[in-house]
């Protein structure tokens, strides 16, 4: 009886060694994986960050001096502001000039 216990105890072990071999490894790589993220994130943020700048840079350059402020330019043909209902309105960005080329006519 003995001998069944520390046979079946001996064929457990057996078993159990390549399951935490193999647990080892997976830790491994999921922290090689971690690493190459956290690497890939740092480098999309700062080629997004470069990106940002080089797009406000060329802003301020095609921009130059002319600040207008006040309430906008007047025209004759300027269409008369409806009358508010009072109901807050809830602007929708226009799409990318990009997608807009994307876009199919509705009929």
């Amino acid at each position: 009886m003995q001998s069944q216990g520390s046979s079946l105890k001996s064929d457990q072990q057996r078993k159990l060694k390549p399951l935490v071999r193999m647990q080892g490894k997976i830790r491994t790589d999921m922290l090689d994986i971690k690493a190459h993220m956290q690497c890939m994130s740092d480098s999309v943020t700062t080629l997004i960050s470069s990106s940002m700048k080089e797009i406000m840079k060329k802003f301020r350059e095609n921009s130059g001096p002319e600040i207008v402020v006040g309430p906008g330019p007047t025209c004759e043909h300027s269409p008369e502001a409806v009358p508010s209902s009072g109901l807050p309105v809830k602007r929708v960005p226009k799409p990318a000039k990009a997608l807009q080329s994307l876009m199919l006519p509705t009929k």
